[in-house]
């Protein structure tokens, strides 16, 4: 059974049960501030008219001239404005919608002020950067307390939006919500210098197009970006088809990136780049797509990997004077913003406390590598916890090795502590000589002893037990007929069930995983991988149920393969709790368009017998 979680989970759901479990770090939210004033825009508007609904401004700048700097003494000499775009198709010309440093804040009396401007789409909004020269961004804010909202960015000539801040002292609060990114030379969305962000419910897609131009081949920009700040919040949003990096969070502390679909990126689809205190969690992460696999430097048609974590360390060389030693958690980079000419020593965590569970990767691998640490410049890789993941099958070139899981650590000057690897369900085609389950190569050791001594891997289930010259797959379970050629169209394959009894297995769950992908509670002895053992998926089954229900997921109308007399129906949510009752129910065709996206059950009692069926609703 699929359910799109992406358009089931509220915002609300942002805070998680995270909070309440002491092993997880907390994320915080952003505070955005009630607007003062809200300037209007159209097409068809304009510039000399007041601003308002009814008569609106044409251009940006003249709306963001109408909102007011703050005031001396209030609120921190901020003042929070809002530029609503009306429905339409907006194509700027000379420049695009940008504030600048100057827009943002100015000197009154020896005192800055500041204006902060969100903006908003009424209706249909689209932004069109095809009227721009090469270069010129197409929306760019900065500020603190602000949001985007309902706006879709179509062909950008630089990045799609970019809300920047400073990486010296970080900006606050930022929420993008409901926006759509389809073409950007470069990033997608780009957040830096920021705390407290939220990007929520957005699709991107076409955009790092500097590799697929050949005017940047290997040039990494992301679709999404976030770098450089702490308390960060990535949920419901769908990334694929990009020509460079998926979801790239960078040095952040922090993080939650949970119940997104990523996808059929170039290079990985999720990078946790020196990022720490981070929960990745709930993603359906998966390959399926040739077009994307990557030949640029030497790559020889490597798919995007799913999750990667690494500490790059390519900044440190610029933060003079600056060195750590083995099991140091920090490194620096060296940055400037608009108060400092001269570059700042800037420390920042390398990877620390990352949980990594319940997410299902199709076709592509979790990667932990180390290529770039160096005397006087160590990298650390510690506290990371990879439990209860079903990773199925790998792609790419068939020519290049393509392994499920991988740790790459290629310099001897990285301390790398407690990695534990357990609870996952772990499949390739074994048959494949150049797929592997597993892959190490620790070719010069690590800083702090043997690395085999600091991995934990235990209660994994295989289709092929991994063969290193150690003990470390020895309490892990094998199943030769796991699938390992599952799409993302399949999940339901991979629900463990008397029908799929290969994937039973059961383990004590960890204390810090409460639920499962689909957020179906779990108990204390669960089953492994990112999905709860399902006792009711063999009721669902065809050859099981004496009465079937199409389509499913359904948006609302659910027909009954037989004529129904005098029927009961319960519905109840996937938690049990009671929706619905229908008594004396007749006919085929049941509409049950008032429930809200989700996954439910629909017990059933008629002359014909009794059922007992999951079904998804999708609006």
């Amino acid at each position: 059974m699929i359910c799109s979680k992406n358009q089931v989970m509220p915002l609300l759901f942002l805070l998680y049960s995270f909070v309440a479990t002491a092993q997880l770090p907390s994320i915080l939210n952003p505070e955005i501030p009630t607007t003062s004033k809200t300037i209007y825009i159209d097409p068809q508007g304009d510039d000399a008219s007041d601003g308002t609904i009814d008569a609106p401004k044409k251009s940006f700048y003249a709306a963001m001239q109408a909102l007011p700097f703050g005031q001396i003494g209030i609120n921190g000499g901020n003042a929070y404005g809002e530029i609503v775009f009306k429905s339409g198709d907006y194509y700027p010309k000379g420049g695009g919608f940008v504030q600048n440093l100057s827009d943002w804040r100015k000197l009154e009396s020896g005192v800055l002020v500041y204006k902060n401007i969100s903006v908003k789409g009424l209706g249909q909004v689209t932004l069109h950067g095809d009227s721009l020269s090469a270069g010129i961004q197409l929306l760019y804010l900065t500020g603190s307390g602000i949001s985007v909202q309902n706006i879709n960015i179509k062909n950008s000539k630089l990045h799609g939006v970019a809300i920047i801040g400073s990486n010296i002292s970080h900006h606050n609060s930022v929420i993008i919500d409901g926006v759509n990114v389809d073409g950007a030379v470069d990033n997608g969305i780009w957040i830096t210098g920021y705390d407290k962000v939220v990007v929520n419910k957005s699709t991107i897609k076409n955009t790092c197009l500097r590799n697929f131009m050949g005017i940047g081949a290997c040039s990494w920009a992301s679709a999404m970006r976030i770098e450089y700040g702490r308390h960060v919040t990535l949920t419901n949003n769908e990334v694929y088809n990009n020509w460079g990096e998926g979801v790239n969070t960078s040095y952040i502390r922090n993080v939650i990136v949970h119940d997104n679909t990523i996808h059929d990126n170039y290079s990985v689809n999720l990078y946790c780049h020196s990022s720490s205190n981070a929960i990745y969690s709930h993603n359906l992460i998966y390959n399926s797509d040739a077009t994307y696999w990557r030949y640029c430097g030497g790559s020889g048609g490597r798919s995007a990997t799913g999750i990667a974590f690494a500490n790059e360390l390519t900044c440190t060389n610029a933060c003079f004077f600056y060195g750590n030693t083995c099991g140091s958690l920090q490194s620096c980079c060296a940055e400037l913003d608009y108060d400092h000419i001269f570059y700042q020593n800037i420390p920042y965590y390398q990877i620390d406390s990352v949980y990594v569970f319940n997410n299902v990767v199709l076709h592509a691998g979790i990667d932990l590598w180390d290529n770039f640490s160096g005397f006087n410049n160590y990298s650390n890789v510690s506290n990371v916890y990879i439990n209860h993941n079903s990773i199925i099958g790998v792609s790419g070139d068939a020519a290049i090795q393509k392994p499920a899981v991988s740790i790459s650590l290629q310099t001897p000057f990285i301390n790398y502590k407690n990695i534990d690897i357990s609870s996952n369900i772990i499949a390739t085609d074994t048959s494949n000589h150049k797929a592997s389950n597993f892959s190490a190569y620790v070719t010069n050791g690590i800083c702090n002893g043997v690395w085999t001594a600091h991995t934990k891997t235990s209660q994994n289930l295989w289709n092929k037990r991994p063969t290193l010259t150690n003990d470390l797959f020895t309490s892990d379970a094998v199943h030769d007929e796991l699938p390992y050629d599952i799409t993302h169209n399949s999940l339901d394959l991979l629900v463990p069930n008397p029908s799929h009894a290969s994937l039973i297995s059961e383990v004590d769950v960890p204390s810090y995983i409460k639920d499962d992908y689909y957020h179906r509670q779990r108990v204390k002895k669960t089953n492994v991988g990112a999905f709860e053992y399902d006792d009711l998926a063999a009721t669902n089954d065809a050859s099981n149920s004496p009465l079937h229900i199409y389509p499913n997921p359904s948006n609302g109308l659910i027909f009954f393969d037989q004529e129904l007399v005098n029927a009961d129906i319960i519905i109840q949510n996937i938690q049990g709790m009671f929706i619905k009752n229908v008594k004396k129910f007749n006919g085929r065709m049941l509409d049950l368009s008032s429930l809200e996206n989700g996954m439910y059950l629909l017990h059933l009692k008629a002359v014909n017998g009794e059922s007992v069926i999951k079904f998804c609703i999708v609006q």
